[in-house]
């Protein structure tokens, strides 16, 4: 019997401290569409701010049509300046839109997902790049 309740005690002692020891997750990513404009019919320039306190793991950016039945375009995004890092304080990136179909009003849909596997996802509503725009906006 006294050995039936050590046992007891030592599984209960080992839940307990590894209770102590698990990670608390950071805040969910958090992401600001600054821009998400069709550019000379052959481009969507998006442009947004991220923030993955946990790490960004993934990043996606999808468009589908204004009434969001139709998927018209998906792209993962990478490299050393999007996965694994906690900021993009300036994503600013050009996608190859030719040939999908992509309208004004349709609807961009930027995905992150961090290392903890908590995932966000932004919504915009594609417009077309007014001329002015254009000549101002700094492209890189």
């Amino acid at each position: 019997m006294s050995f039936a309740l050590a046992l007891l005690c030592v599984c209960s002692l080992s839940f307990i401290s590894c209770k102590g020891n698990e990670e608390e997750k950071p805040a969910a990513p958090t992401i600001v569409i600054a821009e998400a404009n069709i550019e000379e019919e052959s481009e969507l320039c998006v442009e947004a701010n991220v923030k993955a306190p946990g790490k960004t793991a993934a990043v996606s950016v999808s468009v589908r049509s204004a009434d969001g039945s139709a998927l018209k375009f998906t792209e993962k995004v990478t490299g050393v300046a999007y996965i694994g890092v906690l900021e993009v304080p300036e994503f600013h990136k050009h996608f190859d839109i030719a040939d999908k179909g992509l309208t004004e009003g349709d609807i961009l849909e930027f995905t992150v997902t961090d290392a903890f596997g908590q995932t966000t996802t932004a919504k915009k509503s594609i417009t077309k790049e007014e001329e002015d725009e254009h000549e101002h906006h700094n492209h890189e």
